[in-house]
């Protein structure tokens, strides 16, 4: 059953992020490009392994590599695909809800607006909002790390060679 949710995450996901039930702890809530979301007894920290896992690649390695793009050592955007990237960010499903560390593909952010000075709202494909406990400003820092972090796995993965693609994150459409 564990394959078959981080498969269904990779081919149709948006977030992932801890989220506190009464009586059965944190579970991981997964929300889809569909608007589906489901929960999962399982750590946000094994979700994540087994999905970079699945690409053949280290956590350590990647925060490693890509973390010198843009000069940090945590709370780096991961690059699974060119196109398919993880942003970390303290996320919850409710304003007042308590904030765990989770994951958004990055691709799917529609629009992120201020929900007050320390929240931001996140909209994301399938009409999904989850709340953010860090500046509009940080979420904005955290997508031009995204476009570092992705002209990099270009760069290593030989992808910019003669062609540059031209792609868009659909935040800026």
């Amino acid at each position: 059953m564990k394959d078959n949710v981080i498969y269904s995450f990779m081919s149709k996901g948006s977030a992932f992020f801890a989220e506190p039930v009464v009586e059965h702890g944190l579970l991981v809530r997964t929300l889809y490009l569909d608007g589906r979301a489901d929960l999962f007894s399982m750590s946000v920290q094994s979700f994540l392994n087994q999905i970079v896992q699945f690409f053949g690649y280290d956590l350590i390695a990647l925060r490693k590599q890509y973390g010198q793009a843009i000069g940090r050592r945590q709370m780096v955007p991961l690059p699974l695909l060119e196109d398919w990237i993880l942003i970390p960010l303290k996320l919850s499903s409710r304003v007042d809800g308590e904030f765990f560390t989770g994951w958004v593909v990055a691709q799917s952010i529609v629009h992120m607006e201020e929900q007050n000075q320390y929240i931001t709202k996140l909209y994301l494909e399938g009409n999904q909002i989850i709340y953010c406990a860090h500046r509009l400003s940080y979420c904005d820092q955290q997508i031009r790390h995204v476009a570092l972090v992705q002209h990099r796995y270009q760069i290593l993965h030989h992808k910019r060679k003669n062609q540059i693609k031209e792609g868009r994150l659909s935040y800026f459409r």
